[in-house]
């Protein structure tokens, strides 16, 4: 219900125009938080995982010219946005002297990712500021402007969605789509259009197209069209399932869906393969944890990502909305609730899964804020307790925020550690790491390093890319290294599975609180025997403190920066050691 005095000051909104000002000051600070801390770790490639399965395909596709990704995990929207978002840049490039052609663009990949990564963490950005604005949309049609106000302020800080907004990967654009579907099914209650249910369908598409949960938007629309058939008695029940409306939404969905993932239909086989590999993967588990989503999400995810206070009044906002205007509550917390059933039912749990129930829950406290500035009679009263408000209620935010964007800001351990050993390792020293890939310090190779490997792989695709490698290597001459791998069975190192016969010169471990991906301790005891024998300490790299039970980490997520908590955390990373050959040091 929105108030009456909001309107006479709008007569065509209904909303005030003080507003429009108050609002684009509040995009203005969802930007800042935002961008401050987007180039986090570059340019190391594997910061953020998954941003390089992204950034990956969007170059095969300029590489190759073939437009079908070969991979389902994902839909293909995310990465025909960012490969636009790369020929767009490239060409404005090559037109102002940036670069000498279009393929010189894609060519400085091979020497410098930085700004290959920086495009698609700006459209994540970009779109999360563009939610904040929707949300405010949404919060309007539900309970008048200043509602709407209160629930993009608390959008722009809500610590989980700005969190997520840095990387490029498809969870704040597949978000925004999401919003914007449900925008017009709330139109849809007000005026059951085919204009309004086309639209929804058609942004249920790219959501879905974007990541696949998108396609749960189909709950909302069946609430609002059952509401809409129910407003006529139920007169005509066979409008439930036989309606120009419902096959409007069904047919935007369909072919925005088709249109972002072509290749689902042009490469059926592929693409149901990968579906029933997901399938399989959500229900057997990845990483286990001890709880599935529902308790995780609403004991670690939610609390810290939006924080205590939020969440309460969120609940509170849920039940006035409902009690107000029930028909737009069920629309509007529809997709939530079942997103959040089958989400929480999975044995794959990352806290960021649970971003799509971020923006309702705004949009709840928004309502919750509005209802209780109503309930005052006093101007003075009112004003002081909406200013409290708006300040308690996302200071948990606000504050993991801060220490989140001033960490990403901050040079990463992995390119400290990574600029060091360049500058001091002898140039063809043998290295051996034992992080996964994400948690590695990125190393140039040897070119003869890079010329054994290319003989050794039958993959045309590795083959090239490892052609473009060896270019660059032979162009730079400078410091590069040959790479070991570990052979834990035999304990022995190896070259592309071929035993060595000898130990590296240099040997990096990696330590941190994410314990399932710290190998060192958990898988390779013996090789933290050898190195007690056989080397010694050079370098250390200190991040944080891996001990500190006050830090609150994602644990399946190879992340290596706290979710919550920032104590004694002085940049994103591992901490790294280096170790030398004994017979080596001088």
């Amino acid at each position: 219900m929105t108030n009456s005095s909001e309107r006479a000051q709008d007569p065509q909104s209904g909303t005030p125009r003080s507003h429009y000002a108050i609002l684009a000051l509040i995009l203005l600070l969802a930007v800042v938080v935002r961008f401050w801390g987007i180039s986090f770790g570059l340019p190391n490639p594997y910061c953020r995982p998954d941003e390089e399965i992204i950034v990956g395909k969007a170059l095969d596709f300029y590489r190759t010219g073939d437009l079908n990704p070969h991979w389902f995990s994902y839909p293909s929207l995310m990465m025909y946005l960012v490969y636009l978002a790369y020929l767009a840049y490239g060409a404005g490039g090559a037109l102002f002297g940036m670069y000498e052609s279009l393929a010189g663009f894609f060519a400085s990949y091979d020497y410098d990712p930085t700004v290959f990564y920086l495009i698609p963490r700006a459209i994540s950005a970009v779109l999360g500021t563009a939610t904040v604005a929707v949300v405010y949309a949404i919060g309007r049609r539900c309970h008048g402007s200043r509602a709407g106000m209160f629930a993009a302020f608390f959008l722009a800080i809500t610590y989980l969605h700005v969190r997520e907004s840095h990387f490029g990967v498809t969870d704040t654009a597949m978000v925004f789509f999401i919003t914007l579907s449900v925008l017009f099914l709330i139109r849809a209650c007000d005026r059951p259009s085919i204009g309004n249910y086309l639209a929804a369908g058609l942004f249920a598409g790219l959501a879905t197209s974007t990541k696949y949960a998108g396609v749960f938007l189909v709950v909302p629309m069946a609430v609002a069209h059952a509401w809409y058939v129910a407003r006529d008695g139920w007169k005509r029940p066979w409008r439930l399932v036989a309606d120009k409306r419902i096959a409007s939404f069904i047919g935007g969905l369909g072919s925005a869906a088709l249109a972002g993932t072509p290749y689902a239909l042009f490469d059926y086989r592929t693409f149901f393969d990968y579906t029933i590999m997901e399938m399989a993967f959500q229900s057997e588990g990845y990483l286990l944890i001890s709880d599935r989503g529902w308790k995780y999400h609403l004991l670690f995810s939610l609390p810290h990502g939006l924080g205590v206070a939020l969440l309460v009044a969120s609940a509170a906002g849920c039940l006035v909305l409902l009690k107000r205007d029930v028909r737009k509550g069920l629309v509007l917390l529809a997709f939530p609730a079942v997103y959040y059933l089958v989400a929480g039912r999975s044995l794959i749990v990352f806290a960021r899964y649970i971003l799509p129930v971020a923006p309702f829950l705004c949009i709840g406290a928004g309502v919750a804020v509005k209802a209780a500035a109503d309930a005052l009679t006093r101007p003075r009263v009112r004003a002081a307790a909406v200013a409290g408000l708006l300040a308690l209620l996302p200071a948990q935010s606000l504050y993991n925020v801060i220490r989140c964007n001033r960490l990403l800001a901050t040079k990463d351990n992995r390119v400290v550690a990574s600029e060091w050993l360049v500058e001091r390792l002898p140039p063809g020293s043998t290295i051996y790491q034992t992080g996964n890939r994400w948690a590695m310090v990125q190393l140039p190779r040897t070119v003869d390093s890079l010329e054994r490997i290319r003989a050794l792989i039958r993959d045309p695709k590795k083959q090239d890319d490892l052609d473009r490698e060896l270019a660059v290597q032979r162009q730079r001459g400078g410091a590069a290294f040959e790479h070991r791998s570990y052979n834990l069975e035999r304990d022995e190192f190896n070259f592309m599975g071929i035993p060595t016969g000898d130990s590296p010169d240099f040997v990096i471990v990696d330590r941190s609180a994410l314990k399932r991906f710290d190998r060192i301790d958990r898988v390779l005891p013996d090789l933290e025997h050898r190195l007690d024998r056989d080397y010694v300490l050079v370098k250390e790299f200190i991040a944080c403190d891996p001990d500190e039970p006050r830090n609150r980490y994602d644990q399946t997520d190879a992340f290596y920066l706290p979710y919550a908590g920032f104590h004694d955390v002085t940049r994103p990373g591992p901490n790294l050691y280096v170790y030398a050959k004994k017979d080596g040091v001088t």
